[in-house]
């Protein structure tokens, strides 16, 4: 018995050790239990933050691929504006160089236009010049004539014209010149005889009654008569005053050009003329307002 309880002893006292022990492995288990607790949680807060994370960063990826596709698409727009801008540069150069081209062409013309201007304005001027001396001659040669209001002498722009009445070289519907138109005429031809640079004109005019007999013999129309009385005052420029033929032409213009109203006897006389007028070469110009009359 007595060693039974001894035996006894050290296992109780083993077995009291042991509980300690075991409670304290317990506390500590339970500890590590809560510990791990804690980190599973820690892990699971962590791999929800991954997950979040992994669908951030497939989110984030997926923005990336669509920048990537924009900036590829916007750079293909912009090498596309690009060419389209080059091109159009490019035409604009060209139009831009066709536009130089055709204000030079244009600017030449102008000047081309601007020197011819100023030839024929140099031209002007010298047939006017030309005129003076032509114009004084007259004047001085016819200053009876003019005096008695027989000739006029007009002198418009380029153009002088020596104005005749009829009755100082023609009968009333004659078509031959009288004796007493020789001399005015053959005084006229003296001057013209050195001009070689006009053109000469001798125009018959009438006024808008009809023109009667001429030495028995009746003439059709005022148009007969007119023409006939310019060629014969030409013809005797040429033959007997030897102004150049080559100058000279004849026209007759009826009762279609009058200086004055037919309805008056002092304008129908006015209307029956000769006018003898010297022109630029070569002039087909409608008549000029008078710039001087005497």
């Amino acid at each position: 018995m007595k060693k039974l309880i001894l035996f006894c002893i050290p296992l109780i006292l083993a077995g009291c050790v042991s509980a300690k022990a075991y409670k304290d492995a317990m506390g500590e288990l339970d500890a590590r239990k809560a510990e791990l607790k804690e980190t599973e949680k820690k892990l699971d807060a962590e791999a929800a933050k991954n997950k979040t994370l992994s669908a951030d960063l497939v989110s984030l990826k997926a923005d990336g691929d669509r920048q990537a596709a924009q900036c590829e698409s916007d750079r293909a727009r912009l090498a596309d504006l690009n060419s389209a801008a080059s091109d159009e540069l490019s035409a604009a150069r060209a139009e831009l160089a066709s536009r130089t081209g055709e204000k030079e062409a244009l600017e030449r013309e102008i000047e081309a236009l601007r020197q011819n201007a100023d030839k024929v304005r140099a031209g002007r001027e010298k047939a006017v010049e030309d005129l003076k001396p032509v114009y004084a001659s007259l004047s001085a040669g016819l200053k009876d004539e003019i005096g008695s209001g027989g000739v006029e002498i007009i002198w418009a722009s380029r153009r002088l014209s020596v104005i005749i009445s009829e009755d100082l070289i023609f009968d009333r519907g004659g078509t031959e010149i009288k004796p007493e138109g020789f001399g005015l005429l053959r005084k006229i031809g003296a001057v013209l005889k050195g001009v070689s640079d006009k053109d000469i004109r001798v125009e018959g005019h009438t006024d808008n009654t009809p023109p009667g007999d001429n030495n028995g013999k009746r003439v059709p129309s005022n148009w007969h008569l007119s023409a006939a009385r310019a060629a014969s005052v030409a013809r005797f420029l040429s033959d007997e005053a030897g102004v150049s033929p080559t100058l000279m032409s004849a026209a007759g213009y009826a009762d279609e050009r009058p200086l004055a109203s037919n309805s008056t006897p002092e304008g129908r006389s006015r209307n029956r003329r000769i006018a003898i007028t010297l022109l630029p070469p070569s002039s087909s110009a409608a008549p000029e307002e008078p710039a001087v009359m005497r």
